[in-house]
């Protein structure tokens, strides 16, 4: 493994006198980190598990092992190893992290439940902290209540609506998102005026045709093929793009077919490759709605229609595209309330994702 250094005979590193090991390589890049020369991953030096033992073995008064950094949990395997050795000779051990707990348990982290299972000292099995931490309860904001395990139960963490709530609202629960360690943020129906409230500090991209605010970086596509947004007309695409963004944010790759409506059959027809090729398509049309009928009688895959408020006075602001839509003879295809774009990209995530993610 690669550490940057260690300590033998520390009193501030946890309880009693310890053998600390700071890890070489972090990701997180913490303001105010105070070993910053351990972020380098090729930086450091290396050195065996069984060498770090018999440093280990230096001292007979040693209380514990503390693994520090860097992050240790980009080297889960090898500390958990030494833990292990660390825990068979009677010594307690400590491990700093970056990562959230829930991140550890929902094993984003490869070997972390290893090193978690070492570092609990048989005081709490993994599998039932795991079951006690999807069971906790919210984070109360006073005008929220936050859910902050939501992505450790169900796969995604909570989603922000932004419509009815004030930007000074937002902000905050945005703010208290990223302080439990939520890395992208998804905040749907927002306006330009909430969007102008987001701490600056936040890594953060507002779009204005989705309404779609995303705190962070879309993360890289991970699910087990691709996700096609089309749409009837252009006046559908706001409607799309929260769909097809709310896709992206949760990790696939979307492959946008706008202005292919039935009025002109030849558009949608010379995109057959996209369509076949697609594992989950999101069909999004007003007026008559006969979008979705026509790729669900085309695709092998499941088709998702949104309805869409666009259309004349007897469109009944989407009703008749959701009647017909709700009609279709073409198998496999699902309908979501009008103008829900998010609902649709959400379902096509999880249908995306239904394999597993992809490594």
């Amino acid at each position: 493994m690669r550490i940057a250094n260690t300590v033998s005979d520390s009193i501030v590193d946890g309880p009693g006198l310890r053998f600390t090991v700071f890890t070489q390589g972090c990701p997180h890049r913490c303001p105010g980190c105070h070993n910053p020369g351990t972020h380098d991953p090729a930086g450091g030096r290396e050195v065996s598990v069984a060498e770090l033992a018999a440093e280990l073995s230096g001292n007979p008064l040693t209380d514990g092992l503390t693994l520090s950094g860097g992050e240790p949990f980009c080297q889960a395997a090898e500390c958990a190893a030494l833990a292990r050795i660390a825990r068979e000779r009677g010594l307690n051990v400590w491990a700093y992290t970056g990562y959230t707990y829930e991140r550890l348990l929902a094993g984003e982290v490869p070997d972390a439940l290893a090193l978690l299972e070492q570092v609990a000292a048989g005081q709490v099995d993994v599998n039932d902290a795991l079951l006690k931490l999807k069971m906790e309860p919210f984070e109360e904001l006073g005008f929220a209540k936050l859910d902050s395990h939501r992505g450790l139960r169900q796969g995604v963490a909570e989603v922000i609506y932004g419509a009815g709530k004030t930007p000074e609202q937002i902000a905050r629960i945005v703010d208290a998102m990223r302080s439990g360690g939520q890395d992208t943020i998804l905040i749907t129906r927002m306006s330009a005026k909430a969007a102008a409230a987001i701490d600056p500090a936040h890594p953060f991209t507002y779009y204005e045709m989705g309404r779609i605010g995303i705190v962070g970086s879309l993360p890289s596509p991970d699910g087990s093929g691709k996700v096609v947004v089309a749409t009837g007309g252009t006046s559908d695409m706001p409607v799309a793009e929260e769909a097809a963004l709310t896709a992206e944010a949760l990790g696939n790759e979307v492959v946008r077919l706008y202005d292919v409506g039935v009025a002109g059959l030849h558009r949608l027809l010379s995109h057959l490759e996209e369509l076949m090729s697609a594992n989950v398509i999101i069909a999004i049309a007003g007026m008559e709605g006969a979008l979705a009928s026509v790729i669900g009688g085309l695709a092998d895959c499941p088709v998702i229609a949104v309805p869409t408020s666009i259309g004349y006075g007897a469109c009944f602001h989407g009703l008749s595209s959701l009647l017909s839509m709700l009609n279709s003879c073409a198998s496999g295809v699902s309908v979501v309330n009008i103008d829900n774009g998010f609902g649709a990209g959400y379902l096509a995530s999880m249908i995306n994702h239904m394999g597993g993610k992809q490594k």
